[in-house]
């Protein structure tokens, strides 16, 4: 009975951990898609300051950069070292987390996207979101710890009531 309690909530416990990090992952895409449709779309100018509005209210830093790759705005607090230019997506829509990558001591997941030319002769731009790998661990921690500790108590208490009954059989069937 415990081994058959433990192997199915251990499957529940599998199952669980990737529902949230599927969850954590799409929540956060989805987020960071609004913001870069609100700077895409904007008609404000995407300065220093902008960028660090938008990272407080998404968590991502955020690099506006020309095709060349030089930098044009950051929320960056320092100079930020090149960041790639060659898998910037066109849709704001198909934003994904991409690879990670360190920038300065810090490891981020990285994606760029290209945003519409402001303007006739307005200059072709790269926003590069950079989302800090410990953040999502983070998030996916508070999404997964809580039903993984409800597991275990549950398993505990499966365990102690398991054994209460196995003695109670044993000592029926040893009276009997």
């Amino acid at each position: 009975l415990l081994a058959v309690a433990i192997a199915s909530l251990a499957a529940v416990g599998a199952i669980n951990a990737r529902l949230a990090e599927r969850q954590t992952s799409d929540r956060i895409e989805r987020q960071l898609r609004g913001v870069v449709t609100v700077l895409s779309t904007s008609n404000f100018p995407l300065t220093d300051a902008v960028l660090r509005q938008m990272r407080d209210l998404s968590s991502a830093e955020l690099v506006l950069t020309d095709d060349a790759g030089m930098t044009m705005a950051s929320s960056f607090a320092t100079r930020t070292d090149q960041l790639p230019t060659d898998a910037a997506n066109d849709v704001t829509n198909e934003l994904k987390l991409g690879p990670s990558l360190l920038v300065g001591e810090e490891r981020f997941f990285h994606t760029a996207t290209r945003l519409p030319a402001r303007g006739v002769n307005g200059p072709a731009r790269l926003l590069h979101v950079l989302f800090p790998v410990a953040e999502y661990r983070r998030t996916w921690r508070e999404a997964f710890v809580p039903p993984l500790v409800v597991g275990i108590v549950t398993i505990a208490m499966v365990a102690v009531v398991a054994r209460m009954i196995g003695g109670r059989l044993s000592r029926a069937t040893a009276r009997l």
